[in-house]
């Protein structure tokens, strides 16, 4: 299985660490992409290869508007 960091660099992009909220809020996991140099967030249970690919291909296809 591939850490969450690792899958993120796999994505050109830089894992910045966790954002913890209050109990019973979801913690988000924080990248910022090397193209762009934006910053986003995924939940913590929703990181997957997909879902960092499809979140970065958004990113920086908005960024291009």
């Amino acid at each position: 299985m591939t850490s969450i960091p690792d899958l993120i660099a796999q994505h050109r992009a830089v894992y910045n660490g966790i954002q913890e909220w209050p109990e019973g809020m979801p913690h988000h996991v924080l990248f910022t992409d090397n193209l762009t140099g934006s910053t986003v967030a995924l939940r913590v249970g929703e990181v997957t290869e997909e879902s960092v690919k499809k979140r970065l291909e958004k990113l920086r296809k908005d960024f291009k508007k």
